[in-house]
């Protein structure tokens, strides 16, 4: 299959969606605190090999001063990717691509912007500061590799589902797991840094096939 878009690297992709995020809130029962410890994240986890999928879902953004929500479908084919979003924050559609070297946003209310990396895009576009790059990991329910963590806050459930974490001050939460494919996949996710806080709620994920 072949995407009218320019490409993003993992990182870009997250950065992206992030571009239109907004919402929600989580609950944790019958959960593990694993032995503290700082350390890196060197070995690749189970759900690092899914690079291709298409989503479809809500994502919201929210802080003390604004907020908002959107329908978004997210379409990943390894380092490519192409997000749209339909009525972000009340102004319509807009779609997200980029590659390892650009990411490009279309939309009614901003125009055409392109920056080098997900995150200028967004602060450029929106005026907020989202960790886009690490989303790319975090909406499968993993930490992002190769990165310093904290062991003491990564908390499981009682089926050893992965349920919190923090990294780069961030606060990451999960709920809902579904098989799918074989791989066990959360269908709410929830980032929480100081006052804002976004929600990706995951209506369907279509794992593609190499």
């Amino acid at each position: 299959m072949k995407f009218n878009l320019i490409t993003l690297t993992r990182p870009s992709i997250l950065r992206s969606i992030t571009t239109c995020c907004l919402f929600g809130s989580l609950l944790l029962n019958g959960c593990t605190l694993i032995t503290p410890s700082p350390t890196l994240l060197r070995n690749p986890l189970p759900n690092d090999a899914i690079s291709d999928w298409n989503l479809k879902g809500k994502i919201g953004f929210r802080t003390k001063k604004e907020g908002g929500s959107a329908h978004v479908r997210w379409i990943q084919k390894e380092d490519n990717y192409e997000i749209s979003l339909s009525g972000p924050l009340g102004q319509g559609a807009a779609t997200i691509t980029g590659d390892k070297h650009l990411v490009n946003l279309n939309s009614k209310q901003t125009g055409i912007i392109i920056a080098e990396t997900p995150e200028q895009l967004v602060y450029q576009a929106f005026g907020w500061q989202l960790p886009i790059s690490n989303m790319f990991f975090w909406i499968k329910g993993i930490p992002t590799p190769l990165k310093t963590l904290t062991m003491s806050d990564l908390i499981y459930n009682t089926e050893g589902q992965l349920v919190s974490f923090t990294q780069d001050d961030w606060s990451i939460q999960y709920s809902r797991y579904r098989p799918v494919n074989g791989w066990l996949l959360p269908h709410k996710t929830i980032l929480r840094q100081g006052d804002i806080k976004v929600t990706l709620i995951v209506s369907k994920w279509d794992l593609q096939q190499n």
